[in-house]
């Protein structure tokens, strides 16, 4: 009787195998993403779409950057730790032939045609990737000539602030370039976060455009939003440890009215804070974790969760950045889950599906998975973990989510 070749010791595949192999080759896929290959990308996208010119094309590329702690940021101007990316926005400007600026981005078959002048050419039809463009242009002095576009990028569009700090950053350079302006870097930054307000309709952190113009991949940013400083420190991404990224596609209700009433409530509790017991206070910043006693009993019980939100995890930025430091990679992940825990329960900014990865991956915390966070408004959520480990989780969770939710969530590793 002939034996199965199935069951044979020969061609027996142990089952941990398969999702190793799967991991080897996503984190392969992640090394190819390099500047270089995205500018020179941007550059055909320029030429595929809007043809040949013997015009000179400058080029620029940003990377994206993920907020581990930045979105208290939006209403104080604390401390934030980003992690820059490889992913990220290049982008190709040249002198226009025609009497219109044209706006053409990879995998779109549509081009945009306006007056770089004008901010009438800015619709409400008018796509927000499309509108930052268009914004900055018109931001800018000094922008004497009509111009060609074209727009390539990796990062995932539903983090929208990455997406617009790293698209905007870009424009602005490259515009630098072309029309030899006298740009500096705060001036930049004002810039592309205000193009970022208005074409999405919601606040968003200047911490964002400061970590894409000055990011270094594979390594975190720790900014003080109030002066613009920031420091980098590299990290062995993928040799210790790996981040993921799931989308659910779900974001919160009235995003905008919601911050709209955090940012008011902020600034009444500083302003009580001030009257009462602490007079000398200039910002939420000012306050330590010790201080949190005393500043409750000055406010009422409605505003109490939001102040420790918000001086908690300005903390909580310090705390990590010692954690990342030390390679201590199971603190960081555990500060990620209290960080989470808080956007959740104090400051009302999570939903169901978010919540529901995040504790899956603190199941999974014996398994290699150290933490996980949302990502502010984006639907989004952030793993860390072992550099095998993130790739399989990234797969259970989107099981789980179509299995719970009925989502088709998208996974990526970063």
């Amino acid at each position: 009787m002939e034996q199965d070749p199935r069951l044979s010791i020969q061609n027996w595949t142990p089952p941990f195998v398969p999702p190793l192999l799967r991991a080897l080759e996503r984190l392969n896929e992640r090394d190819a993403i390099t500047p270089a290959g995205l500018t020179a990308r941007a550059n055909d996208n320029l030429i595929g779409q809007l043809g040949v010119s013997s015009e000179v094309v400058e080029r620029t590329f940003s990377h994206g950057a993920l907020g581990v702690a930045v979105d208290h940021t939006v209403l104080f101007d604390g401390f934030a730790l980003l992690i820059p990316v490889r992913d990220g926005i290049a982008v190709a400007i040249r002198d226009s032939p025609d009497r219109v600026s044209r706006l053409v981005f990879e995998g779109e078959d549509y081009c945009w045609s306006f007056d770089a002048g004008s901010i009438d050419s800015v619709t409400p039809e008018t796509p927000w990737w499309a509108q930052v463009v268009m914004r900055v242009l018109h931001a800018l002095d000094g922008i004497t000539r009509q111009v060609d576009i074209s727009v390539v990028s990796t990062i995932v569009p539903s983090c929208e602030e990455s997406y617009g700090a790293a698209l905007a950053v870009s424009c602005l350079r490259t515009l630098q370039s072309v029309f030899a302006l006298a740009l500096g870097d705060e001036e930049v930054f004002s810039i592309a976060t205000q193009a970022i307000v208005e074409s999405t309709g919601r606040p968003c952190s200047i911490a964002y455009a400061i970590a894409s113009d000055a990011a270094i991949a594979d390594s975190f940013m720790a900014i003080d939003v109030k002066t613009g400083r920031h420091t980098d420190f590299p990290v062995a991404l993928h040799d210790e440890i790996a981040f993921g990224l799931i989308e659910t596609g779900k974001q919160k209700e009235s995003v905008a009215s919601l911050l709209e009433r955090r940012q008011q409530e902020a600034d009444g509790i500083a302003e009580r804070l001030r009257k009462k017991q602490f007079p000398e206070l200039d910002s939420i910043r000012d306050l330590q974790h010790k201080d949190l006693e005393l500043a409750e009993k000055a406010l009422s019980r409605g505003s109490r969760p939001l102040l420790r939100h918000l001086v908690r995890e300005n903390q909580r930025v310090h705390r990590l950045m010692v954690a990342a430091r030390k390679g201590d990679w199971q603190l960081f992940g555990a500060l990620m889950l209290m960080s989470h825990a808080s956007l959740d329960r104090d400051f009302g900014y999570t939903v169901d599906e978010t919540d529901m990865v995040v504790q899956l991956a603190e199941e999974r915390s014996a398994d290699g998975i150290h933490g996980a966070r949302a990502l502010g408004s984006a639907g989004a959520v952030l793993i860390l973990g072992r550099p095998f480990v993130v790739p399989a989780f990234l797969d259970e969770a989107k099981v789980a989510l179509q299995e719970q939710f009925g989502i088709a969530a998208n996974t990526v590793l970063l």
